[in-house]
């Protein structure tokens, strides 16, 4: 009897354990470690690769583009529905705080030209359910790591209040987010 009560409690330590583990936002890094997460409402959300069919769809991937276009862009899972959070600022070359607080045309409805403002959106990916920054609905991004040209990835912090596209009075808050990509 003994012997069965330490197995078992061996058991649910294990499971506590991984439970634990998948709660847990990644560390903030700057190494290029290919992580990010941030907590939605109270709730991880740890960036991990999405199957799609044949296809999968990165658990996080981003950086410099369109000269001076930063682009970050993390997948998951939250309560069991795929989600996604899209990061946008323009004119960035290099680390700072670049703040999410003017309305603007969003990628991928508009041309990367046509954005004019940072923006930041969260995405249910079944439902196409968007919320994104505005002026009343703000935020901000803080690159720690990485600059325009170089070959070493980018890493920053940020957080923000996004409301639902369709219903102005639904918000969600994102907070204590982090990511690390590797130069691509």
């Amino acid at each position: 009897m003994y012997k069965h009560s330490i197995f078992i409690l061996g058991i649910v330590s294990l499971i506590g354990c991984q439970k634990e583990e998948q709660d847990r936002l990644p560390d903030i890094t700057s190494t290029g470690a290919n992580t990010a997460g941030a907590n939605i409402n109270g709730k991880v959300l740890v960036a991990s690769n999405i199957y799609a069919g044949s296809s999968v769809l990165p658990a996080v991937y981003g950086g410099y583009a369109y000269d001076q276009q930063i682009h970050v862009t993390l997948f998951g899972r939250l309560s069991e529905q795929v989600v996604h959070i899209d990061l946008f600022v323009t004119q960035a070359t290099q680390p700072g705080t670049y703040f999410f607080d003017q309305p603007t045309p969003r990628m991928p409805e508009a041309l990367p030209d046509q954005v004019q403002n940072n923006y930041a959106t969260f995405i249910y990916n079944k439902s196409g359910r968007t919320y994104a920054t505005d002026a009343t609905h703000t935020g901000q991004v803080v690159i720690t790591h990485g600059e325009r040209g170089a070959k070493n990835g980018i890493a920053g912090t940020f957080s923000f209040t996004a409301a639902n596209v369709d219903d102005p009075a639904d918000v969600l808050r994102i907070e204590q987010g982090r990511f690390d990509i590797a130069a691509q």
